[in-house]
């Protein structure tokens, strides 16, 4: 063998060894970035499965006398789903989980665990609910390879709190509330402003401007809005793009429901029902009154009656005569004007075949209002206004004999405004505190803090545990509480709220520019305010 040709072998098994040492270097830069990759994919859809059994929970339990159930309770497609387990659910009715989700605990998916936990079970369950119910759970992934590093794992119960642990740890049921908190629902306050537009407030002295034009009705659905507009036609809903229009006709009135939305529109009669997909004209009479209970409606048609909706069953009437007061809660409460009184009927008899009302010893109130009880008494408040005669009953207990012309409630406890003295508090069910001497013309409850507007006082005010304190000198036109549950949505309104304006729109600068303005405009009043 020639030197010139052993120099080119020993030329090209070098040439070889720098690709073989380029093609592993690389391997070392590429792999870990692919499996990083990979893993934050897994951890992506992990976080989205948890949200989606949380919010698969919450509409079972609307339709299950308010209590939750296993996973595989919620569908009937799969290989591993029981079928719905609410008794009578019509087996054309859609699911509440999909397949891939309603499966035994454990199971494996996308490279995570996946474990749903009963943690307490109903003291009393009725005969209509799914026998397997349940009062709280937790629903737990985390990675199916424990290294005790990144990526996390995550947890979430009935309260909507996502929790996580850094090291991929799975999180105890129940959960321990010391854990790191990933998101939690976040009330907020939307403002109508008239013409300087609709306004978020957070609870922490920030205001984002959601949109310029006038509204003329806002409704809190899930954790976002529904509003119409003056000059525009529609009914709008903020999502992810900022405002979508749902509807192409402008509606006068809207009833949000845990799964769907009812509306009435001005061009068209009756009732209407959307359900994320499309509208359905389900009656053709005009309502005089509408109850929301959980999912269902209790609609008062006047001469035609009180009837019950529930879109899986249809129509229920349950009775001929126009009644003269309805409430709907956990029961339904009416006064029929058949010389009965206030009589009761209870949700879980309409699933037993029942249509009976029960008689009451108790005469018929102006207005009865529920509300989360504070946790160390207990889950829940009826407040009863008996006018000039008999004042305000907490539960089963008269605790003032004043009349109220507004009520609310504030973390626990409840509010009363009275003509003549103001507003006032009753703290710790215990004794009345005067919160304001002015008499307010609307409460929005936002769980820590309430939103006031007054007649005789500029701008909005804000009521909780440290006071009262003036958020903004603006006049507001109303005032509606909405939850944010997730840091996604908080930053949509973000977005929504800088520009409506397409990006690609030529118009963005001079759009930042004006709410820019706007905002800083809302920051110095507010700091006035204060």
């Amino acid at each position: 063998m020639s030197y010139h040709r052993v120099d080119r072998v020993c030329l090209a098994r070098a040439e070889l060894l720098i690709l073989i040492g380029f093609a592993a270097l690389g391997a070392a830069i590429l792999v870990p970035k692919l499996l990083r990759a990979d893993l934050a994919s897994d951890e992506a859809q992990a976080l989205a499965d948890t949200r989606t059994v949380y919010l698969a929970e919450e509409t079972y339990a609307a339709a299950n006398l308010g209590y939750y159930s296993d996973v595989t309770n919620l569908c009937r497609s799969g290989p591993e789903c029981r079928g719905i387990g609410i008794p009578g659910y019509p087996a054309t009715a859609p699911e509440f989980l999909s397949a891939d989700l309603g499966r035994f605990s454990p199971f494996t998916k996308d490279g995570y665990d996946h474990v749903w936990t009963r943690d307490r079970s109903p003291d009393y369950l009725p005969a209509s609910a799914d026998p397997h119910s349940v009062s709280s759970y937790c629903y737990n992934t985390f990675p199916t390879t424990f290294t005790g590093q990144w990526p996390r794992s995550f947890s979430v119960d009935g309260s909507g709190r996502i929790y996580y642990d850094d090291y991929g740890g799975a999180i105890t049921c129940p959960i321990d509330y010391t854990a790191p908190l990933l998101e939690e629902p976040r009330p907020a306050l939307a403002v109508d402003f008239g013409r300087r537009g609709l306004w978020r407030y957070d609870g922490n002295d920030e205001w984002i401007q959601l949109e310029r034009s006038n509204p003329v009705l806002v409704r809190a659905w899930r954790e976002t809005l529904l509003a119409t507009f003056t000059g525009r036609q529609g009914l709008y809903l903020l999502d992810d793009a900022g405002w979508t229009r749902i509807a192409n006709r402008t509606a006068i009135d809207v009833v949000p429901i845990v799964d769907a939305v009812v509306a009435r529109f001005r061009s068209e009669p009756g009732l209407w029902y959307w359900d994320e997909k499309q509208w359905t004209q389900v009656s053709s009479w005009e309502p005089e009154a509408i109850e929301v209970v959980g999912n269902k409606l209790l609609v008062d048609f006047g001469a035609e009656g009180l009837w019950f909706f529930w879109k899986p069953l249809g129509w229920t009437k349950f009775s001929d005569q126009n009644p003269s007061f309805v409430h709907a809660g956990r029961d339904l409460f009416a006064d029929l004007a058949d010389g009965q009184g206030l009589q009761w009927f209870y949700i879980d008899d309409l699933h037993e075949g029942r249509v009976s009302w029960h008689a009451s010893n108790e005469p018929t109130p102006e207005a009865i209002f529920e509300f989360p009880r504070n946790p160390n008494y207990g889950s829940r408040n009826i407040a009863t206004d008996r006018g000039v005669a008999g004042g305000i009953w907490l539960n089963s207990t008269q605790v003032t004999s004043w009349d109220p012309y507004l009520v609310s409630h504030l973390d626990g406890d409840l509010l009363a405004a009275f003509r003549g003295r103001g507003l006032y508090r009753f703290e710790d069910e215990t004794s009345w505190v005067e919160l304001s001497t002015s008499e307010p013309t609307e409460l929005a409850p936002a769980d820590t803090y309430v939103g006031a507007l007054f007649d005789d006082l500029r701008g909005v005010r804000r009521f909780d545990d440290s006071g009262s304190q003036q958020i903004t000198l603006w006049q507001a036109e109303s005032v509606t509480a909405v939850d944010l549950a997730t840091a996604s949505q908080t930053w949509q309104l973000r977005r929504a709220g800088r520009c409506p304006v397409p990006a690609s729109d030529r118009r963005k600068d001079s759009c930042r520019r004006l709410v820019g303005r706007a905002t800083s405009r809302m920051r110095r009043e507010s700091q006035r305010a204060r």
